[in-house]
């Protein structure tokens, strides 16, 4: 949808970073594919909002893969200016793995949340019979 209503807006040569985190990876590579015209960048997806917010020290690492064009301008506009470090992972091809890192840090959540839920359950129980 957003290429149809935006991609007539974009002109050639553009540059779009793609900052998002989708359950199935390939966001970015499927951004360009379907706007073959401007130049698909992704980075600051691996990124919390609290530091994009300023709330924690600056110079931390900042994921970015695309064309080598398009990275240079975003990394001396975008990412350098915000006080992170660049790391080149390469072409928009590892954008793929690039997606993937937040969710790395949570494989487990369903298990997480089945324990954190039985605990708060019995806690409530035990609250409710003895009182």
């Amino acid at each position: 949808q957003f290429a149809s209503s935006c991609g007539p807006l974009l002109r050639q040569g553009m540059t779009i970073v793609d900052v998002s985190n989708t359950e199935t990876p390939g966001a970015a590579i499927r951004l360009s594919e379907l706007l073959p015209h401007v130049q698909v960048v992704k980075a600051l997806n691996t990124i919390s909002a609290f530091t994009l917010e300023g709330f924690t020290q600056v110079d931390s690492p900042a994921f970015i893969s695309g064309s080598p064009d398009a990275k240079t301008a975003v990394t001396n506009r975008l990412i350098r200016p915000l006080g992170f470090s660049p790391l080149d992972l390469g072409g928009l091809q590892a954008s793929i793995t690039q997606e993937e890192l937040p969710m790395r840090f949570f494989v487990k959540w369903k298990e997480a949340l089945s324990v954190a839920a039985c605990i708060m359950l019995l806690w409530t129980g035990y609250c409710v019979l003895w009182y």
